[in-house]
């Protein structure tokens, strides 16, 4: 229950498209969106989320909320050759 619950503290925040709690529940992983969640805002994210689940739950110990934001981009380089026909 209390794996679930900190899935749905991290999943409540905007620009959160994935939680998914590891290590027994000592590890949330948490997904953003690169668009929702800007550079400038990520760090701030990742505190209150930490934050509302420290507040909320109760854990022996410690617990470690990782957080990532990936950009991926792809581009396609392309050459025309021009056979001859001579």
């Amino acid at each position: 229950m209390r794996i679930r619950n900190m899935e749905e503290i991290a999943k409540s925040f905007g620009g959160v498209s994935r939680a998914v709690a590891i290590t027994g529940g000592r590890v949330l992983h948490v997904v953003v969106e690169p668009m929702e969640v800007p550079e400038d805002k990520f760090f701030h994210l990742l505190r209150k989320i930490s934050s509302q689940i420290e507040g909320e739950l109760q854990f022996p110990g410690q617990m470690t909320v990782w957080m990532t934001r990936d950009v991926q981009e792809k581009s396609v380089a392309r050459q025309c050759f021009q056979i001859s026909t001579r």
